[in-house]
């Protein structure tokens, strides 16, 4: 995608065009996702003002899942702690469901990644982690690891993902916009053939 790729101008255009498109007669969940693509390719723009908007539109759209786990997220990496933690907070008595229990422990992770509680963030992101099939990515984790000082076990969770881009088209609602790239920038130092090919095709797209 263009995300993927760090076009975010020309990423842009395509959400506002398919935007004014879906509003034709779309799903809610489709439209839901596209304000989650147009929040997204705002914070990696730096347009923070434009987050909150966009969140605000896609969760007035749908509130399953995979919305409050993106909201959350977005709302935790713009700076708005408090607002990702309340919309994780009405679902915590549903914390036997395995999708409610993973998001929950997926913010609780990131928070205290940022309260510097490393060893909490590795036990709460290896939690999180244990609820996943084998095919989704963990990204959450190889930045539990990074700062818990695994290094070795950070690296290993990059490369799966840096392998396996066709998760992110084959997932597209469980899997956060450019979690990939992030993925394959990290892995920088494997000296893999077929990395170094996927990062040479990146780089001159």
């Amino acid at each position: 995608s263009r995300i993927e790729l760090k076009q975010y101008e020309a990423a842009d255009r395509l959400a506002t065009e398919a935007l004014a498109q879906a509003a034709l007669g779309d799903s809610s969940v489709n439209r839901a996702g596209l304000f989650f693509a147009s929040a997204w390719i705002a914070l990696f723009r730096g347009q923070f003002g434009r987050i909150q908007r966009a969140v605000n539109e896609a969760l007035s759209l749908d509130r399953g899942v995979f919305s409050l786990r993106q909201a959350a997220e977005l709302c935790m990496r713009s700076g708005d702690r408090e607002k990702a933690l309340r919309l994780v907070t009405p679902i915590q008595p549903l914390a036997a469901v395995h999708d409610y229990r993973f998001i929950r422990r997926v913010m609780e992770g990131e928070h205290l990644l940022e309260q510097k509680d490393f060893g909490g963030a590795k036990a709460a992101s290896e939690d999180a982690a244990a609820l996943l099939s084998p095919l989704q990515y963990r990204p959450f984790l190889g930045k539990a690891y990074e700062a818990s000082t695994f290094p070795e076990k950070a690296k290993t969770i990059w490369r799966d993902i840096a392998l396996r881009p066709w998760v992110m088209w084959y997932r597209p609602l469980e899997e956060n916009p450019g979690v990939w790239r992030d993925a394959l920038e990290r892995s920088v130092s494997e000296s893999d053939p077929y990395l170094e090919m996927m990062r040479s095709a990146t780089v001159n797209e």
